[in-house]
């Protein structure tokens, strides 16, 4: 058992340094990163954040806007409507009317003409 758990540790040894020279070589990276962009990195990350911000602001404000206009197009739909019915009341009322009145005038013919007779009688 011995043997064997130094065999293991020789194993795990090239392992462990492997791990080790990765996680310098990114800490390296970063470093480098960091000099290259380091207070601009800050800042893009401020201004994309706002601009995330803006957008769901946008979106939200939009929804809202959405809703509204829906709502001015049902008023609107629902006064048009109402304007159609009136007015096709108002003219069934005048052809009504109309024909009362072109009833009354074939009257007034018929009359007219019986009183023509009766005076040439």
């Amino acid at each position: 058992m011995g043997i064997e758990s130094n065999t293991q540790e020789n194993q795990e040894e090239p392992i462990k340094q492997e791990a080790e020279n990765t996680v310098q070589e990114v800490a390296k990276i970063n470093a480098i990163r960091d000099i290259i962009f380091g207070t601009d990195m800050a800042e893009y990350n401020q201004q994309f954040d706002a601009l995330k911000q803006l957008i769901g602001d946008n979106k939200s404000n939009a929804d809202n806007d959405k809703e509204e206009l829906l709502d001015k197009i049902q008023q609107l739909e629902d006064n048009v409507n109402n304007s159609l019915k009136s007015l096709e009341d108002r003219i069934t009322t005048k052809l009504d009317q109309l024909q009362e009145e072109k009833t009354d005038r074939r009257l007034l013919g018929n009359l007219l003409e019986d009183i023509g007779k009766k005076i040439k009688q």
